[in-house]
């Protein structure tokens, strides 16, 4: 009896080495690859209306070639192999932006006001591509893994994208390493076969037209012009130019405000400034057709050409404007602003 008794604990021994063995059979993947540069293609140029909100792409998405055999990956046991992507790029502009339901953080650039945006698909031994792109942030969490056998490859594919985080001056967003992609098997991310992730140089232009300041010369009025509180001399015709417009905007709109106090809104007349000695009176502001033209308002430039773009003018009238119930004579000067925007 008691020598069965040993025959039994070495056969447990023995049983338990085996299953030891087993397991550590298991956990074996090999992968290789070489770690490589991909250049994202983004568009050479792109242009941006001056005034375009915050949150708009400049351009489309420019994408990788989709390649499945960035690694290739060999078990002969069933466990997770896939690959992950993670930005490179530090500062987040705190824009973000939304593509096919998906929230996409936006990075900063070289070039102030255009950040980049990035989502990324991997392909996946056995499970083949990810089915919806996804958004690249700064952790490994864009990525699939997938439980296969045998010999099989794996790779993936990198989008991009550039986009107005603020105001932008004309510049270039420089080439950039702006994300790396890396393997992961026997539960770890593989760190000598990265892909690097790059994009090339983008020339960034501001779109908008060139407006020269106006000085409208009114001409010598006479206190005998006026009849009474609301009446005016005749108007001054004038154009603010618009000249060099460029091509490819979507709308032009244009404003006009007063500096000096309005002391008639309904008819747009603002007060004369502190260089002037005449009293009594102010400056109303027509249109080119002699009707009230509103004050902070915006108004869309009629005929402008999204195709060629050119010069344009926008016509308008001022004339002195009796306000009290004397006038008393004297200079007359006042000053207005106009505001350009560019959608």
């Amino acid at each position: 009896m008691k020598f069965l008794g040993r025959i039994g604990v070495m056969g447990m021994l023995v049983g338990l080495g085996l299953i030891v063995l087993s397991s550590g059979a298991q956990a074996t993947t090999t992968c290789t690859g070489t770690a490589r540069t991909v250049t994202v293609p983004m568009p050479a140029s792109v242009a941006v209306p001056r005034d375009a909100a915050v949150g708009t792409l400049l351009g489309g998405w420019a994408a990788t070639v989709a390649e499945p055999n960035w690694w290739t990956c060999s078990s002969n046991v069933q466990e997770p192999i896939g690959a992950a992507f993670r930005t490179l790029v530090a500062g987040a502009s705190g824009v973000t932006i939304v593509d096919n339901g998906a929230t996409y953080p936006v990075y900063d650039t070289n070039l102030p006001g255009v950040g980049i945006a990035m989502g990324a698909k991997v392909y996946s031994n056995g499970c083949g591509w990810q089915a919806a792109w996804v958004p690249v942030t700064g952790s490994r969490q864009t990525g699939q893994l997938c439980n296969s056998t045998e010999l099989r490859p794996n790779g993936g594919q990198l989008r991009a994208v550039l986009v107005k985080t603020g105001p932008i001056v004309s510049g270039v967003v420089g080439p950039a390493s702006v994300a790396e992609a890396q393997s992961f098997a026997n539960g770890a991310y593989d760190t000598s076969m990265i892909v690097t992730l790059t994009t090339a140089a983008t020339q960034v232009t501001v779109l908008s037209c060139q407006t020269p300041d106006v000085l409208v010369t009114m001409p010598p009025s006479k206190t005998s012009d006026f009849g009474g509180p609301g009446s005016a001399t005749a108007s001054k015709t004038f154009a603010i130019g618009l000249n060099n417009c460029p091509a490819g905007l979507g709308m032009i709109k244009y404003q006009v405000d007063a500096v000096t106090a309005i002391v008639n809104s309904a008819n747009s007349v603002v007060a004369l400034d502190g260089t002037s000695t005449a009293t009594g009176v102010g400056l109303q502001l027509l249109d080119g057709a002699g009707n009230v033209f509103p004050l902070g308002t915006p108004r869309t430039l009629s005929g402008y050409n999204a195709a060629t773009g050119g010069d344009y003018t926008i016509p308008l009238r001022a004339r002195y404007y009796q306000t009290g119930p004397q006038v008393g004579a004297g200079s007359a000067n006042t000053g207005m602003t106009f505001t350009m925007s560019y959608l």
